[in-house]
């Protein structure tokens, strides 16, 4: 028998409510079918519909809820075989999936259902696997129902041509406008007039959630107050959910405001944890009371653990950020995390901290989730799963920030544009968008667009514009003279603005230039910048070490370059860490360390080329060239022209530059044929 503890709420079939809609019950009902899924997004209407069908089905009936702790093929397979054991009667062997279809060979009862809700929460997963099996070699009369939020991963196509598969969509749920009309008069008890609920109906899509928050949002106001609602919706049906999300929460009072958007952070919730998370008492009665009144919250193990509609969740999170800030937000996420963790919920913990952006305890949490070696992808699919993270436009946004730490822009403008897709806030695009700008700008150069680098001057440009600028044209030349030109007062001075990023991207473009001094005192100015955040001042202290060891200047270029990289890693940005660690390898070949510290930079070369970081690889590339031939004059320069390609395929000419002088210069010394022309060339 399974060792695994059924949870008997799971098997719980819930109560038939809602309006009874014919057109999808009735092809639901029909044997005629031996599957029928039922796949939409989140609030429109699945779980009604299932639960009316098995009410109304004159066969017998397992319900079984999925979660996400059923992602191993064993718990899945023992909650399965509890459900068919008290809807058919018969004994039935829970050990394998195997066990239990063979323990169904000799049923012969005339038909029975087996309904499995939210299937979507153990996509990709070994039971997800499991129970392709169960629908394919199942007894022919035990049909099989799904509802799921993404196409299960079966051959649906071949159940399509079969005949055997009955099909509802996004679309078949969305409600009708006399199926609104019937809904409020029938379910709400408040009437609608017929061109009401057909503007509603277009207003809203016709989506259940959508339908259920308006009434919430004007219960118990008039017949011409609800009408002036539907007209106030306006025709931008996308901006619905948090329209009528907003006149749910403006109804509260601010205390019941304030306790929705703190426990947010916590997904799924209990009295004990609301208040260790907010430091009072009581929350367990406020939960019930939020239920009671069908603010979108609900419990389905009578009281003990409740959770947030989805549609009402995501507009919290967005309020929470709204009213604290980014940095408040990842507090409560972190403070809500800590708790998860303590308490055992590995997954809400990852979630919350991954909305804080800790990834590194993501990390923590996800490597021991493996039974051993090897086993942190199987961690990271169970506790975060790829599909979570796709679907979560804050996790998305989340992961797009985690690639931007990383040097992965590529990845990072795709995931960019996968959080802008999913949250129709006009802030939340914006700031999307703000963040992509700046990952292309630095991904694809001048193919971001015409006037990606704007005013000099303008106060709303990202910190880093500048110093993108000073790669695609010597800082100290005139806008539009050659690479390299030098002349003027340097495009560099020109820079207004005294803030860290300013002053970090005028110190690094002096560098560039070849000007050390004034990019010496810039930089210094950063380290001593209270307001510097970890990134500006790390990249000063990186730049400075490499100005000392340019000038001859730095006792212990090591020691400093290994602190930064230790400063680094602690402070999430994993492409610093190991550029810091590449510079300080290349630096202990140059002055005579054994030459096998050189495949310690070539791994690092190889971190960053599976990354994504092709910033890192092209630097590291041009470290490792001048270490070898400091190190061996013989060895062969090729590195340089090497990291003078990735640069020019970076759109950084300035970078290319450098990298040919340098080989120009070892090349002269070397005496090697041709060594004058390349110098010649680099110098023009």
């Amino acid at each position: 028998m399974s060792q695994h503890v059924v949870l008997s709420e799971k098997l719980r079939r819930p109560e038939a409510a809602g309006l009874g809609r014919a057109r999808l019950e009735g092809p639901l009902l029909d044997g005629n079918s031996r599957l029928g899924l039922v796949v939409a997004p989140p609030g429109s209407g699945k779980t009604t519909l299932l639960a009316r069908v098995a009410a109304a089905s004159p066969l017998p009936v397992a319900w079984y809820r999925v979660t996400a702790d059923d992602a191993h093929e064993s718990a899945l397979v023992a909650h399965l075989a509890r459900a068919l054991r008290d809807a058919l009667g018969i004994d039935i062997e829970d050990t394998t999936m195997g066990t239990v279809l063979a323990s169904l060979e000799g049923w012969s009862g005339p038909g029975a259902m087996v309904i499995l809700d939210d299937l979507h929460e153990i996509a990709g997963s070994a039971a997800e696997v499991g129970l392709e099996q169960f629908v394919t070699l199942r007894p022919h009369q035990l049909r099989v129902l799904v509802g799921s939020r993404r196409q299960p991963g079966m051959n649906i196509p071949r159940l399509r041509v079969s005949g055997a598969l009955q099909e509802i969509s996004s679309d078949d749920l969305r409600f009708r406008s006399w199926e609104v009309e019937e809904l409020f008069i029938s379910v709400f008890h408040e009437p609608l007039s017929p061109e009401s609920a057909a503007a509603l109906t277009r207003r809203t899509g016709g989506w259940a959630a959508g339908l259920q928050l308006f009434h919430l949002s004007t219960n118990g106001r008039s017949a011409a107050d609800r009408q002036r609602a539907v007209v106030d919706l306006g025709g931008r049906s996308k901006l619905v959910r948090s329209y009528l999300a907003r006149n749910v929460l403006a109804e509260l009072p601010e205390d019941r405001r304030q306790f929705l958007l703190r426990t947010c952070t916590l997904g799924s919730l209990t009295g004990a944890l609301c208040d260790a998370l907010l430091e009072t008492t009581g929350s367990a009665d406020i939960l019930d009371e939020l239920e009671q009144q069908q603010l979108f919250t609900s419990s389905e193990d009578d009281g003990t653990t409740f959770r947030y509609h989805e549609v009402l969740r995501t507009h919290l999170e967005w309020a929470l950020v709204q009213e604290y800030g980014a940095a408040g937000a990842r507090g409560w996420y972190s403070r809500s995390a800590e708790l998860l963790e303590s308490i055992g919920d590995q997954r809400g913990a990852v979630r919350a901290y991954a909305r804080a952006e800790d990834w590194g305890a993501v990390a923590r949490l996800i490597q021991a989730s493996g039974s051993g070696p090897g086993d942190a992808a199987t961690g990271a699919d169970i506790l975060l799963p790829a599909v979570v993270v796709q679907h979560d436009p804050w996790l998305s946004l989340a992961e797009a920030r985690r690639r931007v730490r990383e040097g992965s822009l590529n990845a990072a403008v795709q995931a960019f544009k996968q959080a802008e897709s999913l949250l129709d806030e006009p802030e939340f695009r914006d700031s999307c968008r703000r963040e992509r700008a700046v990952a292309v700008m630095w991904s694809v150069g001048r193919a971001a667009g015409p006037g990606w680098l704007g005013d000099p001057r303008a106060e709303n440009r990202h910190w880093s514009v500048r110093l993108r600028e000073a790669t695609l044209r010597a800082p100290g030349s005139q806008v539009g003279a050659p690479v390299g030109a030098v002349g003027g007062a340097g495009l560099y001075r020109q820079f207004s603005g005294a803030g860290p990023g300013d002053l970090l991207s005028r110190g690094l473009a002096a560098l560039l230039d070849g000007d050390a001094a004034t990019s010496r005192r810039l930089l210094e100015s950063v380290e001593a910048d209270e307001r510097a955040d970890s990134t500006h001042r790390l990249l000063a202290q990186f730049a400075v070490t490499a100005i000392e060891l340019l000038t001859g200047n730095c006792a212990d270029p090591s020691g400093a370059l290994g602190q930064v990289a230790l400063d680094a890693e602690l402070a999430g940005l994993p492409w610093l860490a190991r550029l810091a660690r590449g510079a300080q390898e290349a630096i202990l070949v140059a002055l005579g360390s054994p030459a096998w510290r050189l495949a310690a930079c070539a791994d690092l070369l190889v971190e960053c080329e599976r990354t994504g970081d092709d910033w890192g690889a092209a630097l590291l590339k041009l470290m490792v060239a001048i270490a070898t031939q400091i190190a061996d004059e013989d060895a062969d320069p090729a590195d340089f022209a090497d990291a003078a390609g990735r640069f020019r395929r970076l759109d950084a000419p300035v970078l290319a530059v450098w990298a040919e002088a340098l080989q120009a210069c070892f090349l002269v010394r070397a005496g090697t044929s041709g060594a004058q022309d390349l110098s010649a060339r680099v110098a023009a």
